[in-house]
């Protein structure tokens, strides 16, 4: 297994402590839908029903343990969910990281975790299998209209998500969740009215753009998101991840912004 990435965060994660390295600046912010430069011809590959193929490992690729998404984009804040996140991505704020307590990362967190996932595709269902956080996963109704009324949707860790296609690209709708998860590790909240939408595009055998749409009345402004690509393993599998209860070292975990 070429899992050296995926270890070595893990270990880090794991103890407690971060990579003995000196702090480094802040990254400087970057648009939503900065371009992506393929690294190779454009995938053409379909499966043996006709659809694109998404099928295989991916990783995301920028290096970091998670993704707080205020280092990348401007977001729309209410005062309340401002206030939250302030606190949220301090030393005291962090100890209350569900994701940290072995609780699902939900959407789109648990894209942008340092571990990698799976894609799985079967006519009318896609799964997506997650190594980290407790070996989530999601499956995604291909095809199926997304209920009128989302209030009969049972609320969820990671809700319940509807997908098409527009052209070559995987568009996952999910609503029906939770208010419990972080966005990022950074600590950016959600209610109950969220809904997300997710582009999947394949650029290249080993590219995988991802696009997110966050739509919460109940806690930001206005929709907002980002972008960027995951990264594929052609010769890699996802592996046994196990998230212990009763961790006594979470209280020593600190992710995001200091």
């Amino acid at each position: 297994m070429k899992h050296v990435l995926a270890v070595l965060l893990f270990t880090l994660m794991a103890l407690g402590q971060p990579p003995a390295t000196s702090p480094k600046p802040r990254p400087a912010k970057i648009k939503p839908t900065a371009p992506v430069k393929p690294e190779g011809p454009p995938w053409t590959k379909k499966n043996a029903w006709g659809e694109p193929d998404l099928s295989g490992v991916w990783q995301q690729r920028l290096g970091v343990v998670g993704l707080d998404l205020a280092d990348f984009v401007e977001i729309p804040y209410q005062p309340w969910s401002q206030e939250k996140y302030d606190f949220n991505k301090t030393a005291k704020g962090q100890v209350g990281d569900p994701e940290s307590a072995c609780l699902p990362a939900g959407v789109p967190r648990s894209t942008g975790l340092p571990y990698p996932l799976r894609f799985m595709q079967t006519p009318g269902l896609i799964a997506i299998l997650h190594e980290g956080n407790v070996h989530s996963y999601r499956l995604v109704l291909m095809d199926k209209p997304v209920p009128k009324n989302v209030n009969e949707v049972n609320p969820t860790w990671m809700g319940t998500s509807y997908g098409k296609w527009d052209g070559d690209t995987l568009v996952i709708e999910t609503v029906g969740f939770n208010d419990k998860t972080w966005l990022d590790p950074g600590g950016h909240v959600h209610t109950d009215k969220m809904r997300t939408t997710e582009r999947y595009t394949r650029l290249t055998e080993t590219q995988l753009k991802f696009e997110f749409t966050i739509d919460d009345p109940g806690a930001y402004t206005k929709p907002w998101g980002w972008s960027y690509v995951l990264q594929g393993h052609n010769d890699w599998e996802i592996i046994e991840y196990v998230c212990n209860e009763n961790n006594k070292d979470v209280e020593h975990m600190i992710q995001g912004n200091k």
